[in-house]
């Protein structure tokens, strides 16, 4: 398995995503957030966060805390 890793899997809905990921300024703000928290890292989370999706998987707590790249 290659990195990124999800180190923290307690956050997630499966098949459905929650309700309020249907507000487009709460998605928008979070959105910005989570560009600002990752950086140049935010594409590959970005990434991920649409594999999981992908699946099934509604993943909501993408923070550096939980995800580990490789080298980092």
């Amino acid at each position: 398995m290659e990195p990124p890793y999800l180190l923290d899997f307690g956050k997630v809905y499966i098949d459905q995503p929650p309700a309020y990921l249907s507000d487009k300024m709460l998605i928008g703000n979070w959105l910005a957030e989570c560009r600002e928290l990752f950086g140049t890292d935010w594409p590959e989370v970005q990434a991920l966060l649409n594999a999981l999706r992908g699946m099934g998987i509604h993943y909501v707590d993408p923070k550096p805390a939980n995800i580990r790249f490789a080298g980092k």
